[in-house]
């Protein structure tokens, strides 16, 4: 019987790298689909969901299905890849995209996007915005609109950039008010990470999130199986195997199973074992991807240390390890590492909860067995020692200068004990010329409370002091007389007298934080009386706010305090590091005080306080800018506000106090007034609505054209391009800048469309009838070599680069391809800055070399 003759496997459906667009690709995320329809209430409610996770764990391609329909026709989505929007310059552009974007998606089944970038000239951006969605939802009545943006952290970037204002944040909670839209964001953080003053409390009132992680062993089984069923069959051992490998980790499954799809088309069959596994891993392993690449660059030379030491050790999958174990291999094996179990600890606690470690009963091993392979195979403990290099490893790892100096104290130590034997008054002469040089230090933390070690030896815990931030090791002869008073007693000596440090010798303190057990090592060499040893363990970021217009807060020991007087001082920023702290909160108008326990890190990172005896007050009016005066009418204490311009039409007013108030709002442009009367007893709104004035005629500037010849008719005919702002010739003649409503007649006329950065594109049109012509213009590249260096002429790393306000990343970079016009150019580093524009030629490099200060 012939055999019957082998058909490749193609296309290889296995995606690695992209996003999964289809749905027949995706698989798994069941729970993640049901909490965003629960939380939405199947398009009945508005909200903000945040999807957070890692790298490549799959958050993109949820919201693919999304857009796909995955929720069901009750929900119309829009998707807005923040990544594209490169180069934008302004909230006008910035909405001008997102129209276009949609109307595209609505596939010429929706609105004009003509009509509305027109209207761009004539009203601002989020008020043409919101009246296209307010036709969008009209258009399609009975669905909910939702709006998927990805990498919603890039909207922070342009906003602190100057490419986008504040004010598109605020803009979008207010559509959220207004039940108008629903947004999913998707990023590698909770909106809570970032910046509360940046983003607005409204946003952060109505966000939920939900962390993407791994896929269950079935939904991997699947992601396996199905995409080939029918076609291949996989012996259990093997889905087993590479579950193992990946642990549901969608990229790395995905690109496994990509590899296993070509290894069958070069073997000729249809079937995969466990041997086939191996073969594709051992391939990946000698030419692994960019992804892992760029993963490990990504890494500090401490967490490589750890990362290729825990893999050094683990010759199994299975292998667990503590970190005191780790430290006992090491001291056994030929490396010269002297790295201690809290450096270990610290690192390997970071790693697990960012899912490359797995723990069990303080033991860690790999999450994923592949990236345990590939550390094991490209970055030994040997390699990884030569890529940090000798000057960065010795930072890290105890050097052999360290261990000589506690070999020599030793010695001397021995040698004064046995001198101390001779006689009484030879050991009070001896401890007199030694104490001379001991010397009191002080170490302190930005955070409490916290263990310390001073050469390995530990010193005790600043638990139950008054200041859980500080630790003092006294001087050689208190410590002296705290023992002789303590003969014959159970008082135990104190660490002190075994620690009295010396004048001009180096040290080794070791102080972990006992809240996150994060560790820090410093080496000190003592020079004075009262020296200070200062630990920055990693804080966080922690906002209070209060209703009081000015506040005196204290958070924890003295270091924290922070005391405003100022108007409007209601907002307060910290920097703590993980412990418990006392919140102390005191209004500085009524001495009215609050106190509360806070714990570091918390689950909100905003905490507010409110204040019995004063208010906050909302003034909003239908115009601006507005003007307003109020009394309290209290004999106790009668006040009154001189009336006031404001730049919007929104207005609070904190640390008002209680009682019954008289506003008197007044519209300056028609000098009506409108009187309020109101009693405050918590926070509330006053809310106005003045006469509207008729609006004055705006005349369009008359465009001066050719008259039509003798028996034909001038019409009006859009012109739009792709992407908008050319100017436009007509015959010769400009008319102004697209998107724009130009006369032609019924005769052949040049238009001609003129770009920077863009090829000139001319067409001979002769207009029929009103339809408008679109232009698709074609963009023309140059590249950019960009040399930094400092004054001696050396190439200068870590310089951040800006091109139009658009990060691009840190000196050095290779070739930048631009479009062939004239960009701004900024760099950063430090605190330094400089400027200066190039010009990009069209087909050609230009080679820009720039000096900065070192």
């Amino acid at each position: 019987m012939q055999q019957q003759a082998f058909e490749p496997i193609y296309p290889n459906p296995f995606i690695a790298g992209n996003p999964v667009r289809s749905r027949e690709m995706f698989f798994g995320r069941e729970d993640e689909f049901r909490f965003i329809a629960r939380a939405l209430e199947d398009g009945r409610k508005t909200a903000l969901i945040v999807l957070f996770g890692e790298r490549r764990s799959g958050k993109s391609s949820i919201l693919y299905q999304i857009l796909n329909r995955r929720l069901g026709e009750a929900f119309l989505p829009f998707f807005i890849d923040t990544q594209i929007m490169a180069g934008v310059a302004g909230d006008t552009e910035f909405f001008s995209r997102i129209i276009t974007d949609f109307c595209k998606q609505l596939q010429n089944d929706g609105l004009p996007a003509g009509r509305y970038l027109a209207m761009m000239k004539e009203s601002t951006a989020t008020n043409v915005f919101r009246e296209f969605l307010q036709d969008l939802k009209s258009h399609v009545s009975g669905r909910a609109l939702l709006v998927l943006i990805d990498e919603y952290e890039n909207l922070e970037v342009k906003i602190k950039e100057g490419s986008l204002s504040r004010h598109v944040l605020k803009f979008f909670a207010g559509l959220l008010e207004t039940d108008m839209v629903s947004f999913v964001f998707t990023g590698s953080q909770t909106l809570e990470a970032h910046d509360h003053v940046l983003w607005g409390e409204e946003l952060f009132r109505k966000a939920m999130s939900r962390k993407i992680g791994f896929l269950t062993k079935d939904d991997t089984t699947r992601l396996i199986t199905q995409p080939v069923q029918g076609k291949v069959a996989f012996a259990p051992e093997a889905v087993a195997h590479i579950y193992a490998l990946t642990a549901g980790q969608p990229f790395y499954t995905q690109m496994i199973c990509q590899e296993l799809v070509y290894h069958l088309n070069e073997e000729q069959k249809y079937e995969v074992t466990a041997e086939d596994v191996e073969k594709v891993v051992a391939g990946i392993l000698e030419n692994p991807p960019p992804q892992l690449l760029f993963n490990w660059g990504e890494h500090s030379a401490e967490r490589k240390l750890a990362l290729s030491a825990l893999a050094e050790f683990s010759v199994t999958p299975e292998t667990f390890l503590s970190a005191p174990e780790l430290c006992r291999k090491i001291a056994r094996s030929k490396l010269k590492l002297d790295l201690d179990a809290n450096f270990f600890n610290a690192e390997f606690s970071s790693l697990f909860q960012e899912e490359y470690l797995t723990q069990k009963e303080r033991q860690y091993a790999f999450r994923f067995d592949l990236y345990r392979q590939w550390v094991r195979h490209d970055h030994n403990i040997w390699q990884v020692q030569k890529e940090i290099g000798p000057a960065r490893l010795a930072q890290i790892t105890k050097t052999a200068q360290v261990k000589k100096e506690k070999k020599k104290k030793a010695l001397k130590i021995l040698e004064r004990t046995l001198e101390a034997g001779l006689a009484l008054g030879v050991i009070w002469l001896v401890a007199w010329l030694i104490l001379e040089r001991k010397r009191t230090v002080i170490v302190q933390a930005n955070g409490g409370p916290f263990s310390l070690w001073v050469d390995g030896d530990s010193l005790g815990a600043t638990t139950g002091q008054p200041d859980s931030t500080r630790f003092e090791i006294p001087d050689g002869w208190a410590a002296i007389k705290n023992d002789i008073f303590a003969l014959g007693s159970s008082r135990s000596r104190r660490p002190g007298f075994k620690h009295s440090l010396t004048r001009d010798e180096t040290y080794t303190f070791t102080a972990q934080l006992i809240a996150s057990n994060e560790a820090r090592v410093k080496s000190e060499t003592i020079r004075k009386d009262g020296h200070l040893v200062h630990f920055d363990f990693t804080a966080d970021t922690l906002t209070v706010i209060t209703d009081a217009a000015s506040a005196e807060i204290q958070l924890g020991g003295g270091s924290n305090q922070i005391a405003q007087s100022q108007p409007e001082a209601w907002q307060h920023t910290f920097y703590v590091c993980a412990g418990d702290y006392v919140l102390r909160a005191k209004d500085l108008q009524t001495g009215e005080e609050k106190r509360l326990i806070v714990s570091v890190p918390a689950e909100s990172k905003l905490i507010k306080i409110d204040f019995d005896s004063v208010a906050v007050l909302t003034l909003t009016s239908n115009v601006y800018p507005f003007e307003y005066q109020y009394s309290l009418d209290d004999a106790r204490r009668p006040r009154s506000e001189p009336a006031a311009a404001r730049a919007d039409s929104i207005l609070l007013l904190r640390g008002v106090p209680v009682g019954a108030y008289d506003f008197t709002f007044i519209n300056p442009a028609t000098d009506e007034k409108l009187i309020r009367m109101l009693h405050v007893a918590n926070d509330t709104s006053v809310s106005v609505e003045f006469k509207r004035k008729k609006p004055p005629v705006i005349k369009r500037p008359e465009v001066v054209v050719e008259e039509p010849p003798t028996g034909s008719a001038a019409r009006m005919v859009d012109i739009a391009s792709d992407p908008p702002g050319a100017r436009i010739f007509v015959d010769g003649r400009e008319q102004g800048i697209t998107p724009r409503p130009v006369p032609l007649s019924d005769r052949h006329h040049v238009i001609k469309l003129s770009k920077d950065g863009y090829a000139d594109h001319s067409r001979s049109i002769m207009p029929g009838d009103n339809s408008p012509i679109h232009f698709t213009l074609t963009p023309q590249y140059g590249h950019l070599r960009l040399v930094v260096q400092d004054e001696l002429g050396r190439s200068l790393p870590d310089v951040r680069v800006f091109i139009d306000n658009e990060y691009l990343g840190e000196t050095p970079l290779n070739e930048i391809k631009l479009l062939a016009s004239r960009h701004s150019l900024r760099l950063y580093r430090g605190s330094a800055r400089k400027d200066t524009a190039v010009v990009i030629p069209r087909d050609d490099t230009s080679k820009v070399t720039l000096k900065m200060m070192k």
